[in-house]
């Protein structure tokens, strides 16, 4: 069965506006593993460390957002971040083509 990116991507971005993402730390709670995240393993595996805060996903948003735009982005609170990206236009460089068709 093939899901739709939509609707995928619908389901996705529902769960982390509504902080139902299965990340690390939320499986821990359930006594289900530890919490640390498995890429650098540092840090407890929030879904704003998922997101935004993991060194290697800085990596990739510092090749995305402006640098003017940056200490908003990497600063925000979750609910300012996620507001931040699903409700504006948070500056990405135009070089980068984001067309995905």
């Amino acid at each position: 069965m093939i899901i739709h990116t939509s609707r995928f991507l619908r389901v996705f971005v529902w769960q982390i506006i509504h902080e139902r993402l299965l990340t690390k730390a939320r499986l821990a709670k359930w006594q289900l593993g530890d919490s640390y995240c498995d890429q650098c393993g540092n840090f407890e595996e929030t879904i704003l460390h998922l997101l935004r805060d993991c060194p290697l996903t800085v990596n990739v948003w510092n090749h995305l957002i402006e640098v003017k735009n940056r200490v908003a982005f990497f600063l925000a609170s979750y609910k300012d971040w996620i507001e931040l990206n699903f409700g504006e236009h948070i500056g990405h460089r135009k070089s980068v083509k984001w067309d995905t068709t």
